[in-house]
C-alpha cells in the first residue's frame, strides 16, 4: 500500500522550542494566577507536574486526556472541576502566548509542509496531546502554520492516550480510517515519535532538536533539516 499520510510531531520537529525552560515557565505564569482565590487553596509546581505526569501514563482508556486531567486534581488535591477549569482557561487565552519567547520559527518548516502537500499527501499533527486546542492552534501560529494544512490534530480531548503510547498512535489511525502501513512519522524524539514504525509506520528523526538515543534510530531516515527538506522534495507525489 502507498504510503499517502505523513504525521508531524510538533515541539521540537515543527516548533523548535527550549522544553525545558517552556515547561518551567508554564509552570510559573500559571501558579501566578489567582488560583489560591479560584480554589481556596494553592497548588505547588510539583502538583501541577504530576497532574501532567498522569496523563502521560497509559492508565485512563475509558476518558479523554482532558477528562483524567480533571478527575485527577478533584480526586487527588480535591478541587473541583468547575473551579479550576477556569483558571486553565483563562490562562491559555490570556498568558499562554508568553511561552512563545522559548520557541522560534524555523523558516524550512514552511517550505517542508507545502513540498509535501503539493505531493498530495495528507498531514496529521500528531504532537503529545496534554493541552486543549487553543494552546495547539497557538504554537502552530508560532511555527508560520495553520489549522488547514492538517486533516487531523490531537489535542487533550480527543485524545485517551499520549506518546509513546501505541494505543496514541492506534486512536488516529482508526478515526482516519487508515493503516499504518499508509503512513510516515515526522519526529524529533527517538522514543516518542520513533515507537510508530512497531505498528508498520515509515518514519524520519529530526536531529536538531534530538531527544533519546540516535543509537535506537537505525531503522528509519534521519538528518537536520536541510535534510528533511531534501527527503520530502525525493518522496514520490500520491
Amino acid at each position: 500500500m502507498k504510503r499517502d499520510t505523513i504525521f508531524f510531531d510538533l515541539d521540537g520537529t515543527l516548533l523548535p522550542l527550549d522544553m525545558d525552560a517552556f515547561v518551567a515557565q508554564y509552570i510559573s505564569i500559571l501558579r501566578q494566577l489567582d488560583i489560591k482565590a479560584a480554589i481556596g487553596k494553592n497548588m505547588t509546581g510539583y502538583q501541577l507536574k504530576r497532574v501532567f505526569q498522569y496523563m502521560l501514563r497509559p492508565v485512563h482508556p475509558d476518558r479523554s486526556n482532558e477528562d483524567a486531567f480533571f478527575d485527577y486534581i478533584e480526586s487527588r488535591y480535591r478541587i473541583p472541576r468547575e473551579k479550576i477549569e477556569p483558571v486553565f482557561d483563562r490562562f491559555y487565552q490570556e498568558h499562554f502566548d508568553l511561552l512563545k519567547g522559548n520557541t522560534k520559527r524555523e523558516p524550512l518548516v514552511r517550505e517542508i509542509i507545502d513540498i509535501v502537500k503539493q505531493k498530495g499527501y495528507q498531514l496529521v499533527l500528531a504532537t503529545n496531546p496534554i493541552f486543549p486546542r487553543i494552546a495547539t492552534e497557538k504554537r502552530m501560529l508560532w511555527a508560520g502554520l495553520d489549522e488547514e494544512d492538517f486533516i487531523y490534530m490531537t489535542t487533550f480531548d480527543n485524545s485517551r492516550f499520549s506518546k509513546p503510547h501505541l494505543g496514541y498512535y492506534q486512536d488516529i489511525l482508526d478515526a482516519l480510517g487508515l493503516s499504518a502501513s499508509q503512513c510516515i512519522m515526522v519526529g524529533n524524539n527517538v522514543d516518542e515519535d520513533l515507537c510508530a514504525l512497531s505498528l508498520g509506520f515509515d518514519a524520519f528523526l529530526l536531529t536538531d532538536y534530538l531527544l533519546g538515543d540516535i543509537r535506537k534510530a537505525h531503522e528509519c531516515e534521519k538528518g537536520n533539516y536541510s535534510d528533511l527538506k531534501r527527503w520530502a522534495e525525493g518522496l514520490p507525489a500520491v
